[in-house]
This record gives structure tokens, sequence and C-alpha cells, in this order.
């Protein structure tokens, strides 16, 4: 074969070598990753905060009850400040006809943190009670009880002045944090913080 005719028919396959090369090479190498041709899920919207709550309970000495079977019942009250429901139902605990709490009581703050509620009166929740072992455990249990509806709450610190006290009346310790109360009982429930001596 001459060399003119040599060089016509690599010049006719060069071509074809060009395209089947181009053919061989389409598309992704198996070691590619595959190509996701689908947006991702948007993200999940976080929830916002619980709804307010706009009304709940306090707890009342029983105008049927007697002696140490007097019992707190709940009354229900609506929160003029639904963000704080803690110390709407305290102030109108405070501010109910018939509370058992001492008169000229007021509720200078309540913090909670942790599931403890720090509740601050003013000196008159101590000086001016003068009841007796029954009417102290009606006043502690009212606001434990009522404390007790919030399932962010589980114990409660007493604070008198901003200062712990050792009892309300001299019948019940209450210097350390106490449990709320969230099943209805009767006043004898707060025994457990009975002071151990002889009267």
């Amino acid at each position: 074969m001459s060399k003119n005719s040599t060089r016509i028919v690599l010049t006719a396959l060069l071509p074809l070598a060009v395209m089947l090369g181009a053919c061989n090479n389409h598309g992704p190498s198996p070691t590619s990753p595959p190509v996701t041709t689908n947006p991702p899920p948007p993200a999940t919207t976080p929830q916002g905060p619980l709804a307010p709550v706009h009304e709940g309970y306090i707890y009342l000495p029983s105008p049927n009850g007697t002696g140490d079977d007097n019992e707190l019942v709940a009354q229900k009250v609506t929160f003029d400040n639904p963000d704080d429901p803690a110390r709407e139902a305290l102030n109108a605990l405070v501010a109910a006809k018939g509370t058992p709490l001492a008169s000229g009581s007021e509720l200078r703050g309540v913090k909670i943190e942790d599931g403890l509620a720090t509740v601050n009166f003013s000196p008159e929740f101590k000086s001016n009670f003068h009841g007796s072992d029954t009417q102290e455990a009606q006043a502690i249990n009212s606001i434990l009880k009522t404390l007790g509806q919030f399932p962010t709450i589980s114990k409660v610190q007493i604070l008198v002045d901003n200062a712990a006290v050792d009892s309300l009346g001299g019948h019940f310790e209450i210097s350390d944090p106490l449990d709320v109360i969230r099943t209805t009982v009767d006043a004898k429930q707060a025994r457990v913080y009975h002071k151990a001596q002889s009267h």
C-alpha cells in the first residue's frame, strides 16, 4: 500500500475513533456520587411557647368543714395576666374572701427555676397569723395546692420578707422547700411538716 493510501485510511478512521471515545466516556464514572435532583425537605419549624393560661384555681377552706377535717376546696379564678399564672393565682389566693392566709399579707414576688417556686410574702404573712394548727395547715396547703396545678412547679420555698422562716405559727416546719400537692386532700396532709415538739 502506498503512503498516500495509508494517510487516507488513517484520516478516515480518526473521526470514528474520536466519536467512539466520546461514547465510552458518556455519563458519570462508577465512583461518582449520584446526583440528587430533588431539593432536601424543609427544616421542621420549631414549636412556639405554651399558650398563656387564662384561668385556674385557688384553694380555700370549705365552709362546711369542721375541726381537723376542714378541707380545702377549689375555686375557679380568671387571670388578668395570663403570661404569669403562678403569680396571678397566689394574688387571687391572698385577696380571696375566706382566704386562710393572714390579713394584711401581700405577695412580694414569685420566682420559678428548675421546678422550684420561691414565693416571697410580706411580714404580715407571719406576724398577723394567730390561728390554730388546723388553720396553719390550711394556710400552708392552700399555697401548695394552688401552685400544684402548674406542672412546671414541683416544690415551693416560702419566704417572709426575703428570708426563710422556721414556721408560720409554731406547728409546721416551712424553712425548707415543700412538695406541691397535686391532688385534693384535706388539711391533715400538712401534718408531715409538723415539728417534733410537745405542746
